[in-house]
């Protein structure tokens, strides 16, 4: 239930940053302090319906350097979202994965795998787990400038529920069952 959970929260937030707009307005730009803001002057008005297209304006006008150091301030003036869908998302998936997918993964794998070969399947699981999470947190900044809140959101969204009906499909339960009666039911299973 976690797992649908986690992939329901993420979607959520697909969802929430797939309607957001950006826009600036006149007074957002005579309040801005920075070096080059007068070139946003042109655009005032102009409403962009994802953040890629907004972000790859302001560095067109701005330059690569200036947008960086006053990217927050930028997208702050600009963006309105439904920030409470996104937030329900948000703390839906930190619940979610916190009764479930974080800590459940170990009481579960030390009771899936024989004992004579628990420790090392357990130990190539955590570097697994540990690598796949490496990955996604260089890999998230590069999918937020390039592919958008909403269509990183989506396909971490879509990866969860995908997730969640491959263990719906082979997960055994082990509730109630002592490791010896897991041991004998999963060597039957395979």
């Amino acid at each position: 239930m976690g797992t649908a959970g986690i992939a329901i929260s993420l979607l959520l937030c697909a969802f929430g940053f797939s309607q957001a707009t950006y826009q600036l307005k006149l007074q957002d730009i005579y309040q801005f302090k920075f070096e080059k803001s007068e070139n946003l002057i042109p655009i005032a008005g102009n409403e962009y319906q994802n953040d890629v297209d907004f972000k790859e304006e302001m560095k067109t006008i701005l330059g690569n350097s200036t947008y960086s150091k006053n990217d927050g301030l930028i997208l702050e003036a600009a963006t309105q979202i439904n920030a409470t869908l996104v937030l329900v998302g948000i703390l839906g998936f930190i619940a979610c994965f916190a009764f479930s997918l974080g800590p459940v993964m170990w009481v579960l794998l030390s009771e899936l795998y024989p004992i004579k070969y628990r420790g090392i399947a357990i130990g190539i699981v955590a570097f697994v787990n540990s690598f796949i999470s490496s990955a996604v947190q260089l890999v998230f900044p590069w999918e937020l400038s390039n592919l958008g809140n909403a269509m990183s959101f989506f396909i971490f969204g879509a990866i969860a529920a995908v997730g969640f009906f491959v263990l719906l499909k082979i997960l055994p339960e082990t509730k109630g069952k002592s490791l010896e009666e897991l041991e004998t039911t999963l060597i039957k299973w395979l």
